[in-house]
């Protein structure tokens, strides 16, 4: 497997980050999913976190002893992550972008009315995927 390296991961943040391009390239494909999903992470503020995030995310997906040893003092003392408002409000941020996302898609003038709660119910699937992408985060 090749090192990953964090000028190769600078250079793909900075012309490719809104679309995640970085992050796949960490094998981050859940955060890379969320920011291209959500243009740089709801309007670029996860692309910017990243700026200062990637060198930890370098060293975990190369696997440094360093790093591995950080991880496994911290999942010693503590078992799982923090759920806290940001994890929250970007969960629910994501799920109202694909539940409008999902009205986009499927509404139409041309739609019968009959149609309507199988929209309303397909939005909140789609919002309810969002969530899940976030949340499970919590996991990995």
């Amino acid at each position: 497997m090749w090192r990953k390296s964090v000028p190769v991961a600078y250079i793909l943040w900075f012309f490719l980050g809104i679309l995640g391009v970085h992050q796949f390239y960490l094998r981050r494909n859940h955060h890379a999913f969320f920011l291209w999903a959500t243009l740089g992470g709801i309007a670029g503020i996860g692309w910017l976190r990243d700026l200062f995030y990637i060198p930890t995310y370098v060293a975990a997906a190369n696997e440094s002893e360093e790093y591995m040893s950080e991880l496994n003092e911290l999942k010693s003392k503590k078992k799982v992550p923090d759920q806290g408002v940001c994890r929250w409000a970007a969960s629910v941020a994501l799920g109202y972008i694909f539940a409008i996302l999902m009205y986009a898609v499927l509404w139409s003038d041309h739609l019968n009315e009959r149609y309507v709660n199988t929209i309303i119910v397909l939005a909140h699937t789609f919002g309810a995927l969002g969530k899940y992408t976030i949340w499970s985060q919590i996991l990995v």
